[in-house]
């Protein structure tokens, strides 16, 4: 399937031209996005390009993963549970003692 784009390099440089833009916010929206048509508008308006770059990927374990370890650490060991919030069987009281 084709990318895209919804703005033209033009459509962009018009905008920006017609409102006199000294800069561009824009995300890195990548190439879905027409990040690049926006850059060359801005380049040739004269205008400077603040990126608003990706986030960095984080290191950490999925929700999955916590809850399954949440589970194993604080559901005493004579309790069930299906799925969050339906106990099947002796609930226990989790308590700060860590025991």
């Amino acid at each position: 399937m084709p990318c895209r784009v919804l703005f033209s390099k033009e459509l962009n440089a018009a905008m920006l031209r017609q409102y006199d833009c000294r800069y561009l916010v824009t995300k890195d929206s990548g190439k879905a996005g027409g990040f690049e048509e926006k850059i060359q508008a801005a380049t040739e308006c004269g205008a400077i390009p603040v990126i608003i770059g990706r986030p960095v990927q984080e290191k950490g374990i999925s929700v999955k993963n916590a809850t399954y370890a949440a589970r194993e650490s604080w559901i005493p060991a004579d309790t069930t549970c299906s799925s969050p919030g339906n106990w099947n069987g002796k609930q226990g009281n989790i308590d700060d003692s860590g025991q």
